[in-house]
């Protein structure tokens, strides 16, 4: 998979900005609400039947946003490690249809596909790449499955992260902090987590960022096995996170 784009501009805002003698501050330092809902079912959520409940769900949290949303998809050919081609779309059900598993508007010939992980970007991920920008609001649904170095008897197997910029307001965070109950409720979920913590945090070596929010192995420990004597709560986390929900 492609490194992802935080990584190079991250670096270059900081690296930059020290060889021409500026303070050293960049988007990646802006604060974010940002909620984890981790769930386990039978019933995937980037099944179109699943997804669209939850869709709707998100919607209000969408029509708040001051630039449009735009849907990033990961997927690959089943047995294979050959990546879709994927386009990011403006948000609409027709472009959520198209990503999610099982909905009639998904191009038939992706019907093998395996679905890793999705995003939601406002302003969009091109736009933010372009300008050296953190989002204003991000989600991102990741199949844990694919980032297990191999099959561990995970106690869930979806992450759903929700992150909103602290500047929002407290009308926009309330929204969120109801969104994200909705969710967890619809997924029930096993661990729902909240922070406030920076899109990136800078490195400790002091040349870069990383532990980046659309960078899901920069949340989590290191998946330890065996689970069964291991209670699922916010030590499962890297960093500091408050618990909102647990099964």
């Amino acid at each position: 998979m492609p490194k992802p784009r935080w990584w190079r501009l991250a670096d270059n805002a900081l690296v930059y900005g020290s060889l021409a003698g500026l303070p050293v501050s960049s988007p990646w330092d802006r604060q974010f609400s940002v909620y984890l809902i981790f769930s386990a079912s039978s019933r995937p959520i980037w099944h179109w039947e699943n997804w669209k409940p939850a869709m709707q769900i998100l919607q209000p949290l969408i029509d708040s946003c001051h630039e449009p949303a735009v849907i990033e998809s990961q997927q690959s050919r089943k047995g294979n490690s050959r990546w879709i081609r994927s386009t990011p779309k403006a948000w609409s059900e027709k472009a959520n249809r198209y990503w999610t598993h099982g909905s009639k508007d998904a191009e038939p010939q992706l019907d093998d596909r395996q679905f890793h992980s999705m995003q939601i970007w406002s302003p969009s991920g091109a736009i933010c790449d372009r300008g050296d920008l953190s989002p204003d609001f991000f989600v991102d649904v990741t199949n844990l499955n694919w980032l297990a170095e191999e099959p561990r008897g995970l106690p869930f197997d979806t992450l759903v992260l929700i992150a909103l910029s602290k500047r929002s307001g407290k009308s926009a965070l309330e929204r969120q902090e109801t969104v994200v109950g909705k969710l967890a409720n619809l997924l029930s979920a096993k661990l729902t987590v909240h922070a406030t913590r920076p899109w990136c945090f800078r490195s400790h070596l002091g040349a870069g960022y990383e532990r980046c929010l659309n960078y899901p192995k920069g949340l989590l420990r290191p998946f330890p096995t065996p689970f069964d004597d291991r209670p699922i709560d916010k030590t499962l986390l890297i960093d500091e996170w408050n618990d909102v929900r647990r099964e």
